[in-house]
């Protein structure tokens, strides 16, 4: 079972996590999370790196804490072997945000998962008819209440046999592959220097952090921004 975090980074409020979560328990399998960056896109400032790599260093702890297999790939010149690939064609499920900006759009497109999941709204866009969607204040009168009102469930926890350092979990991590994969230990600095095919033009700024806790704000969490 593999959830792919591909604009969400964190544990907390994550209804494509808690999906993959539901899925894994009903199959009997453990999870695996994974979370990249590509230094390819025109997207990959800086400034955008250093942001998503702090939000990927949080969810790691959360993964961690939670005892859920977590891989993490920094892919730059020379590691571009894209192993989410590898990831999805030895899942039996794979969930993944659903996307609605670039560069997810291309990186959804080359993963193809099962299942999509809206992370981004409250009240998932999807449910919104088109002829409320051409108008901002269309929108917001017909998702208003569904917005204030429901309250986010109770997140899933996973069994503890298919946590790590279980039998199962650990047959699992052992299949995967073990090159390509980054430990995340240098510092956000020094990786996003060494991204090489990024824009370092357009630099990290120090009074904003990627991580949930610093993203909060009015009770909306922002993942990525530029």
């Amino acid at each position: 079972m593999l959830y792919v975090a591909l604009n969400t980074l964190r544990s907390f409020e994550n209804p494509a996590l808690d999906v993959a979560k539901i899925i894994a328990t009903k199959l009997d399998v453990p999870l695996v999370v994974h979370a990249f960056f590509d230094d390819a896109s025109r997207f990959a400032t800086a400034r955008r790196a250093t942001f998503y790599i702090q939000g990927i260093r949080s969810l790691q702890k959360s993964m961690a804490a939670e005892r859920i297999i977590f891989k993490i790939q920094i892919i730059t010149a020379g590691k571009r072997r894209p192993l989410r690939l590898t990831l999805a064609h030895r899942a039996a499920v794979v969930v993944a945000d659903e996307p609605f900006v670039e560069p997810h759009l291309s990186f959804s497109t080359q993963l193809r998962p099962h299942i999509y999941v809206d992370t981004c709204c409250v009240y998932p866009a999807q449910l919104v008819p088109k002829e409320k969607c051409a108008r901002a204040y269309l929108y917001r009168g017909f998702t208003k209440k569904k917005r204030i009102i429901v309250p986010y469930p109770h997140t899933h926890n996973m069994p503890t046999h298919h946590l790590e350092g279980s039998e199962r979990a650990d047959a699992v991590a052992a299949c995967i592959p073990t090159s390509g994969f980054t430990q995340l230990t240098q510092p956000t600095a020094e990786i996003v220097a060494g991204l090489r095919d990024g824009n370092h033009a357009v630099k990290a700024v120090a009074h904003t952090v990627g991580a949930p806790r610093r993203g909060e704000c009015a009770g909306v969490l922002f993942s990525s921004v530029d």
